[in-house]
């Protein structure tokens, strides 16, 4: 990953010309001044991490179904499980970057990296619960005395569950190559790992 400073006003499309040769098909990010060009070659790294997080959260929204078998405490886990991964994925979908101080030379993944910013994904069920989520699951706030909601477990993860899979499948059949190889490719390697998960594609 190349970096350099520009002016926060200033707006990229890419890089200027004598800097192209830095990288092939490369794609300047903004992120509160600095320019971080991502190459193809680490986006091609990052979609094992993208698809190893869809796995996880196919498994556990699986796994939670009551129809599983699993013992109460167990779907409990994987409720949790699921709502982690969740978290990451809409964010992913949702195309969030999140900009820490803290977090130095690391940028979020979104889809718009992939397949660039004109498709528009829609997760509602799970924006109706990300505040929630946020200060009941990821942070001990004071927030929770004054929870006004109740929270029903495997009905809410279905639905959320349905939408997720219904705009995964929308980001997937919009990639183009080199990225959608690749991502066959670290698919076939999960469904190897966790045969008779229903993944796509």
């Amino acid at each position: 990953m190349f970096s350099r400073r520009l002016p926060t006003t200033r707006r990229y499309e890419g890089l200027r010309r004598d800097d192209r040769s830095l990288c092939v098909r490369i794609e300047a990010v903004e992120k509160g001044g600095r320019v971080v060009v991502i190459s193809e070659g680490r986006k091609l790294k990052a979609i094992r991490h993208l698809v190893n997080d869809y796995s996880d959260l196919v498994w556990t929204a699986t796994h939670v179904d009551p129809a599983s078998g699993h013992e109460d405490i167990e779907r409990s886990h994987f409720s949790f499980s699921f709502l982690v991964r969740q978290r990451s994925l809409a964010g992913f979908l949702l195309n969030k970057r999140y900009k820490e101080k803290h977090r130095k030379g690391d940028i979020d993944i979104l889809a718009k990296d992939y397949i660039g910013s004109k498709v528009r994904f829609k997760l509602p069920e799970w924006r109706k619960w990300d505040d929630h989520m946020n200060a009941h699951f990821f942070h001990l706030g004071y927030l929770r005395t004054r929870n006004s909601r109740s929270w029903d477990g495997y009905p809410e993860i279905k639905r959320m569950y349905r939408q997720f899979t219904a705009e995964w499948k929308r980001f997937c059949d919009g990639l183009k190559e080199p990225y959608l190889s690749e991502l066959k490719v670290q698919v076939e390697v999960k469904r190897h790992q966790l045969p008779g998960l229903p993944l796509y594609p």
